[in-house]
């Protein structure tokens, strides 16, 4: 169970730390982590260090404009709801991109960014226009 925490607390570390720097928040590395669980700061390993900079390499790379990230999409007609990362327009094209920090499961992962997209597009396609692009970025160390 301790090895089950730490993988999880290593991806919620990643995941906050990649949605600060989306909206330009200067990330300390050094600082360390507030972990709810134990109500305490923690280091922030070497490895989380690693993903963020494989994030920065992909904003370098696609120079994505952020939309949203951490949005809930719920909608009473569906069985099903959710939280996607990130949506971002990149090259005109609006992007649904989940990043993910554990092993690559690529059917449940097509799976999920489907459902999302269905939903999203349910709820906003009126306002932004449908999701062009489904994505998992893998940040790997």
């Amino acid at each position: 169970m301790k090895y089950a925490n730490d993988r999880a607390l290593i991806g919620t570390m990643s995941h906050a730390l990649v949605m600060y720097m989306t909206w330009g928040d200067k990330v300390d590395t050094t600082t360390g982590f507030y972990d709810r669980d134990t109500e305490k700061i923690v280091p922030i390993p070497n490895e989380v260090k690693r993903r963020l900079g494989g994030y920065i390499d992909f904003f370098d790379e696609y120079n994505p404009v952020p939309i949203a990230t951490e949005l809930s999409l719920f909608d009473p007609g569906f069985a099903y709801a959710g939280t996607m990362d990130q949506l971002m327009m990149i090259d005109g094209k609006l992007w649904q991109i989940d990043i993910k920090t554990g092993a690559e499961y690529p059917k449940s992962q097509r799976l999920q960014l489907t459902a999302y997209k269905i939903l999203y597009d349910a709820l906003y396609a009126d306002i932004t226009g449908p999701i062009d692009t489904l994505a998992c970025l893998f940040l790997k160390t």
